[in-house]
Order: C-alpha cells, then sequence, then structure tokens
C-alpha cells in the first residue's frame, strides 16, 4: 500500500521551523556582546577574589619571614593561567584585567596580577559568531525555498482541481482531472475521478431510462394519434369537432415533447431542442386560450385574452412556445380559487410582451420550481426574458418578454 506523505505537515515544519531560526537570528545581534559582558564580569569576579587570597597568603608568609620570591615560588602550581605585574605606584589606575595585591615591593611599584579570558575562547572571536551567523542563515533560506516550493505546488494543485471540478459541473464526460500524487491533494484528485466516473454512470442511466420511457410512450400515443385523425375524418359538427381537434392538437404537441426527449437522451442534452420560425404570437395565444378553456370552465375559473395589438410577429418555436403557456396557465389554474378570472394580455412596443394574471403568488412560487426554470430556459432561447411579479391581493403577474421579429416589417408604434 503506497504510504501517504501528508504535505500539510511538511509544510508547517518548515514555516516553525523558520520562525525558530528567525528568533535564533534575531538573538545574534545582543547575543554576543551578552555572553562577553557576561564572561568578563564572571572574570573580574574570579580575579579579584584570587587576587585577594593570594595578597592574604604572600603577607602572611611575609610576617612569617619569608621572602617573596620564596612565597610566589611556593603558589606557583596555583596561579596556571597567570602573570603578576609590577606597577608604577604613580599610575593613576589599572588596565583592565589586572588586579592589585596589596602588596608593595622595594623600588616602590605595587604588585598586581592578572589572568587570562576563562570560559568559552572562541566566544570572544567574531569569525566564530559570523560563521554561526551564516550556517543559521542559510538554513533559514533552505527552509524558506522549501516552504515557498511547497506553496507554489499547493496553489497549482487548487487551480486544477477547481478547473477539474467546474469541468464536472458543466457535465464534462471526461473532465481534466490533476495527476496522480501520494499526497492529501493526490487523494482529492482520486475522490474527484470518482465522483466523475458516477456522474457518467448516473448519466448513461438517466440517458437510456428515458430513451426507454420515451420509445414506450411514442408507440401508444401514435395509435392514439391515428385514432384521432380516423375521428376527425369523420366530418363531425359542433362540440365534438371542437373537441376532437383539440384532443388532436394536444396529443401532436405532446408527441413532439417526447420525440424533443428521445433527441435529448439520445444526444446526452441538457436542453431541449430549439426549432425557430417566423410566427404570429397573437394566433397561438388564441388557438392555446381555446384549448385551456373547457379545463378553465371545469375548475369553475374563467380565462380571458385580450390582445391590443395584432399581429405580434416573433420568431419561435411553436412548440416550446406552447410549453412556455401551458406550465403558466396549469399554475395559475391549481393556485387560483374557484370563480377567479385568469386574464391573458398582450401587445407590442418595441417589444411583444404577454401578461398573465391569475393565481397566488406565494402558493405559486413554492410550487412549481421545476416550472419556473424551464419557463426561464425556454424564454433564454427565444432571445426573451420573463418577470415574476405579485400584484394586488397577492395576485401573480407573469411578464413574458419576446423581441420583435424584424423579417416580419411590422414598425413597433410610436
Amino acid at each position: 500500500m503506497t504510504r501517504r506523505v501528508p504535505m500539510w505537515r511538511a509544510q508547517y515544519l518548515a514555516i516553525a521551523l523558520m520562525g525558530a531560526i528567525t528568533v535564533y537570528l534575531n538573538l545574534f545581534i545582543s547575543l554576543p556582546r551578552e555572553i562577553a559582558g557576561m564572561l568578563g564580569r564572571q572574570e573580574a569576579l574570579h580575579r579579584e577574589a584570587f587576587a585577594g587570597l593570594l595578597g592574604a597568603y604572600l603577607r602572611a608568609r611575609a610576617r612569617d619571614g619569608v621572602s617573596l620570591e620564596q612565597a610566589l615560588r611556593e603558589v606557583g602550581p596555583w596561579l596556571t593561567g597567570y602573570a603578576f605585574y609590577a606597577i608604577p605606584s604613580e599610575a593613576p589606575e589599572l588596565p583592565v584585567g589586572i588586579s592589585f595585591l596589596g602588596i608593595a615591593l622595594p623600588d616602590g611599584r605595587r604588585l598586581a596580577i592578572g589572568s587570562n579570558p576563562v570560559g568559552c575562547a572562541g566566544c570572544a572571536d567574531p569569525g566564530f559568531w559570523l560563521r554561526l551567523f551564516g550556517l543559521s542563515a542559510a538554513i533559514w533560506l533552505a527552509l524558506a525555498a522549501v516552504h515557498v516550493w511547497l506553496w507554489i505546488r499547493f496553489s497549482t494543485w487548487l487551480q486544477r482541481i477547481q478547473t477539474a471540478a467546474q469541468a464536472i459541473v458543466a457535465g464534462e464526460a471526461h473532465p481534466p482531472l490533476p495527476p496522480a500524487s501520494p499526497d492529501e491533494l493526490g487523494q482529492i484528485a482520486e475522490a474527484l475521478g470518482q465522483i466523475a466516473a458516477s456522474m457518467n454512470r448516473f448519466r448513461e442511466a438517466r440517458r437510456r431510462f428515458l430513451m426507454a420511457a420515451a420509445h414506450e410512450l411514442l408507440n401508444p400515443l401514435a395509435l392514439l394519434i391515428r385514432e384521432l385523425e380516423d375521428l376527425r375524418a369523420l366530418e363531425l359538427r359542433g362540440e365534438a369537432a371542437d373537441r376532437t381537434r383539440r384532443a388532436l392538437d394536444q396529443g401532436r404537441h405532446l408527441q413532439r415533447l417526447i420525440e424533443d426527449l428521445l433527441i435529448a437522451a439520445r444526444e446526452d442534452q441538457a436542453a431541449f431542442p430549439m426549432r425557430t420560425e417566423p410566427l404570429d404570437l397573437a394566433d397561438l395565444l388564441v388557438s392555446v386560450v381555446e384549448a385551456y378553456a373547457p379545463r378553465m370552465e371545469a375548475g369553475e375559473r374563467l380565462l380571458k385574452l385580450r390582445l391590443q395589438a395584432a399581429p405580434l410577429p416573433v420568431r419561435g418555436d411553436p412548440t416550446r412556445l406552447r410549453q412556455i403557456l401551458g406550465n403558466l396557465l396549469e399554475n395559475a389554474l391549481r393556485y387560483s380559487r374557484p370563480g377567479e378570472t385568469i386574464r391573458v394580455i398582450a401587445g407590442r412596443g418595441e417589444r411583444v410582451v404577454v401578461e398573465i394574471c391569475g393565481g397566488a403568488s406565494g402558493a405559486a412560487s413554492s410550487g412549481m420550481g421545476l416550472g419556473w426554470a424551464l419557463v426561464e430556459e425556454l424564454m433564454r432561447g427565444h432571445g426573451g426574458s420573463v418577470e415574476f411579479l405579485e400584484g394586488t391581493e397577492g395576485v401573480l403577474h407573469v411578464r413574458l418578454i419576446f423581441p420583435l421579429d424584424p423579417s416580419a416589417g411590422v414598425p413597433p408604434p410610436a
């Protein structure tokens, strides 16, 4: 099994070591002086104490009648690293590192003793500190380089992972995944690869299901349409003829939707195909309102259409436009109360505007989430837009805005 290397630990360790060495380097500014001062004070105290003891000993030996030379020979084994000095009596002060013994020589000079520095001999060498400083600085720079390399690598991997995630969200079958690596970023890349593979399996299963469902729906629907066509050929009159015509129109509309669903499933498309053509939206509104009027009457609602201008030239897909209007009218029927009037108002200015007024805005917005998204997507496919507004007494107003078809040659009103 491949051992995972936690890259964040290496990066944090490098940062911690850099901080420790930074503090260590800052101490170098004051540390040599502090150490030298401490050693100097220690050496002075040691020398003064030794000079006091030695002076007392020499004076005691002099009282015993022992000459100074003989007494100094006696203490010679103790004086390793020390030197004796004869200081003139008129000297204003002693040199640094020398202490009086309190003994006067026959020529009037005073006897003094001095010692060599004690402790770390190399601590007083400036080269020692320079070498130590250079070594520490080299280690700090090496850790800084490791930290920068880890940061650049981490940032690059994050960008690659973000690109791969965006590709997966966009539905790409083979997103550009980062290369495998034995650290935690490699684990993330591996997880993204598993997500992409799972999404591909889901899309394939969905495509197969939609294709099977579309085939199963088309066969009985085609039979139903043929029966309606045969029934219409009998030259029915009155209400029977109108109902047969509406049923046949709705059947063909449903057949077109299922065929588009089959095409989208075969091509693995997220959106329905659009087949736009020049048309008069006023005629299509009349047809849709006539088809929905019986359902509204059965639900004790009244559906009214008011055309403020005609024609209403747009470029659109009749099937998709029926989808848009059908979704909105179904929503108005579902969320309105018996006895209410649902109004469809259409007109044109610089653009063609259709308003559908009816249904409670709060209930409609909470119960038609996918329907809103479908209407918005289909309107964008027509180059238009949709606005959802709340009118008086909480009645929902849906405004569909279409661009005028320039090929129709109908100028907008002044």
